[in-house]
């Protein structure tokens, strides 16, 4: 999947300690690592399998998990939100589109 970069992600509030919170227009929680130890504790220690993980190919950045507690199916807007938000927190931030 590619996204183009959005100039500013949605707006977050902290409260999952090591990552950014973010809630997709939709209503999905989306949490954010804040460096390599929070993604890792993110990725292995928070996320359930029922979870959708994302990352920046072939760039450093942020593991990204939106949350999906019903398992239901994750809407395509949501999952577009959570790759820009891949894209933004990733050293691709600059770039005008990004493989995630």
């Amino acid at each position: 999947m590619y996204v183009w970069r959005s100039s500013t992600p949605l707006g977050a509030n902290e409260t999952v300690k090591g990552a950014r919170k973010f809630i997709s227009s939709e209503g999905f929680e989306i949490l954010v690592g804040k460096g390599s130890k929070d993604n890792d504790f993110l990725t292995f220690r928070v996320a359930k399998s029922s979870d959708f993980w994302l990352h920046a190919a072939d760039y450093p950045g942020s593991h990204v998990v939106v949350r999906n507690p019903n398992r239901g199916e994750i809407p395509q807007k949501t999952l577009l939100e959570a790759a820009q938000i891949a894209a933004f927190y990733s050293h691709a931030r600059e770039q005008p589109k990004v493989a995630v």
